[in-house]
């Protein structure tokens, strides 16, 4: 039996930002679980794919585009997924979405957003969206579709929910995100955190958050190094709460059995909190963050796992 040869669209490739690791991290983990038969070779979705992508999508039996922002309205300016004319054919009904999101509060995808989804997603295959708003965005584009949820949170079930204390750490994390800044809320917000923690620490999940955070006064913190090593290690290694408004880094968070509160600065964390009561809280409800600093409610995620079972095991 030849070899299976699957592309991996891999968003942490010509990325700026952390976060894209984290998901791609679960992605992998998910798939080596999914396909532990195939061989896996990764193509940018960041960047044009170039000869050698195309050569590797036009091999491949199929490729998985795992997480992030990666569909939307637009495939030109402003797109996440870097996709040319001449790319198409490479991976002409090829792709499988894995728990992807539409990219911010869109509208409905472009005339010719359809024609490239047309061509390049899998009739085969289903495809899943992290949340009911993307799925609803992506139901346009003719193909079966499912809601998974995001695959950085397909292992939070509720053993291990369970694990995730409900009392205030005596250290905190905190993140900010700089292209989505309210000076006067999120001043209010580190001001809150230092004020209640022993120590804080900063995780700068794109360079510029250290820049916007130092706009906003002089907090103490210290600044967690800038990869995701170290904060997981962190993570592992320190008993800290996280409070920011960077979704990723606060599902690592409770990858890693801490506490997390993610302020909600886009669509991201509002529509995957309103699916999954994953901990969210407006950026201006400084009561209702205040309250949760000094002690929070059992996480209860809710995961369509019905969909997520049937999404691993098409591959079969």
């Amino acid at each position: 039996m030849p070899m299976r040869l699957i592309a991996l669209l891999d968003t942490s490739v010509s990325s700026d930002n952390l976060g894209d690791e984290i998901i791609m991290d679960a992605v992998r983990h998910e798939l080596l679980e999914a396909l532990p038969d195939a061989y896996f070779t990764t193509v940018a979705t960041h960047d044009y794919l170039g000869r050698i992508g195309r050569k590797i999508l036009k091999q491949a039996e199929f490729g998985i585009l795992g997480g992030a922002n990666s569909v939307g309205s637009q495939m030109f300016r402003g797109a996440n997924w870097k996709l040319s004319p001449i790319d198409l054919p490479a991976m002409q009904d090829k792709i499988v979405l894995m728990g992807v999101g539409w990219q911010d509060y869109h509208p409905a995808a472009s005339r010719y957003a359809r024609h490239v989804y047309n061509r390049v997603l899998s009739r085969k295959y289903t495809h899943s969206f992290r949340d009911s708003y993307s799925l609803g965005k992506g139901q346009q584009l003719g193909r079966k579709m499912s809601n998974t949820a995001c695959p950085t949170m397909w292992r939070l079930d509720a053993a291990h929910c369970a694990a995730i204390p409900t009392t205030k750490a005596p250290s905190a994390v905190a993140a900010l995100t700089y292209y989505r800044p309210d000076p006067e809320n999120d001043r209010k917000l580190m001001t809150k955190i230092c004020a209640s923690y022993d120590k804080v620490y900063f995780w700068s999940q794109q360079a510029e958050d250290w820049d916007y955070l130092h706009s906003l006064g002089d907090f103490k913190v210290e600044l967690i190094h800038p990869n995701v090593r170290a904060y997981t290690d962190l993570l592992e290694s320190e008993d800290v709460d996280f409070i920011g408004s960077r979704l990723h880094g606060g599902i690592r968070a409770m990858q890693k059995g801490r506490r997390a509160l993610i302020v909600i600065v886009d669509n991201r964390a509002a529509e995957i909190g309103r699916d999954t009561a994953c901990p969210t809280v407006a950026r201006d409800d400084h009561d209702r963050i205040a309250a949760w600093i000094a002690g929070s409610a059992a996480v209860q995620i809710r995961l369509p796992m019905e969909a997520i079972d049937a999404w691993r095991s098409q591959f079969a």
